[in-house]
This record gives C-alpha cells, sequence and structure tokens, in this order.
C-alpha cells in the first residue's frame, strides 16, 4: 500500500511499509530482527533504497477496513547504536579507532566504506580518545560532529558501508 523511506544526515535512516493482508497471509512473515531490503525499479534496472533491520511489525485490525500490517525498520547503523555502552580508552589514528568501532563484534553487516578525517589526529596511551558515557553510535556521531563531519551507513554496491566524510566533501 504504501513505503515511506526517511534518510537522514545524523540520525538512523527509517523505512515504513504499510502491507493490505486481507486474506491474513503476511502476518507471520515478518519479525522484529529480520533485514529488510526496499528496492525500486524493473526487472532490469533496479536499485536498493534501503537495508535495515525491522525494529517492530504492528497488526492493524478495524471492524469495517481490510487487515493491514505495519512495518518499521532502522538502517543497519541501529545495530551499532544497540552495542552496550562499554567506557573505553581508545588508541591510535581516528580513522582507525573509526574502523575498529564499525567492525568490532558482534557484526552488523556493514562493511567500511571511505572514512576521510583531516586531521587524522594519532592518540597514544597518554593521550586516549576517551569513551564513558556513550553507546558506539553516539559516540561516532560525536566524534564526527566535533570534526564538521557526517557519519552515516548507506546501501552501495549491495551492501550497506560505514561512511565518514567531511561536511565540504
Amino acid at each position: 500500500r504504501r513505503v515511506e523511506v526517511e534518510d537522514h544526515d545524523r540520525l538512523i535512516d527509517e523505512a515504513k511499509v504499510l502491507i493490505d493482508d486481507p486474506q491474513r497471509t503476511t502476518a507471520e512473515a515478518p519479525r522484529e530482527g529480520q533485514t529488510l531490503l526496499i528496492e525500486m525499479g524493473w526487472d532490469d534496472q533496479n536499485a536498493v533504497l534501503f537495508e535495515g533491520e525491522v525494529t517492530e511489525v504492528e497488526v492493524i485490525e478495524h471492524a469495517c477496513a481490510p487487515r493491514q500490517l505495519r512495518l518499521r525498520a532502522l538502517d543497519l547503523s541501529f545495530r551499532i547504536r544497540q552495542r552496550p555502552i562499554a567506557p573505553r580508552n581508545h588508541t591510535g589514528t581516528l580513522s582507525a579507532i573509526l574502523r575498529e568501532i564499525v567492525s568490532r563484534a558482534p557484526a552488523t553487516g556493514i562493511a567500511v566504506g571511505t572514512i576521510t578525517v583531516d586531521p587524522d589526529t594519532e592518540y597514544t596511551d597518554r593521550n586516549p580518545l576517551r569513551q564513558t558515557t556513550q553507546n558506539d553510535w553516539d559516540f561516532v556521531q560525536a566524534q564526527a560532529r566535533r570534526r564538521n563531519s557526517r557519519a552515516f551507513v548507506e546501501f552501495n554496491a549491495n551492501q550497506s558501508k560505514f561512511y565518514f566524510l567531511p561536511i565540504a566533501a
């Protein structure tokens, strides 16, 4: 019936899907935690607009209206944000720290795309980059704000990729 995809520069992207289900055939199919791909186009020419994790499944039933199913999904950066807060003292260059955070277990299904940090500050044991009260995604976003950059996940070349780019680029 309807698909809405909201693409944000600093927030986690969101998709909302509304499906007519008068025969009650789809209510058991989608579940929270499953991956949702939204494509547009034709068989020989199409593009994936969104890849995310289903976070809500709602069955809508009204007395006179046909049954519907509403899905809400968040892009895969949601998985990084779900990690528990674990205080850390990061060392190395900021670009290496960002790569490590994105690649850290548990796996999120996100590949590392382009990371451009200028200057790419080096943190040492004597002067670490401290992550104390933030989850991984909020920590990454704070680093992006401090460096006038954007940190985001986009679906490109058949997979979700993490990007950290200066706003000017």
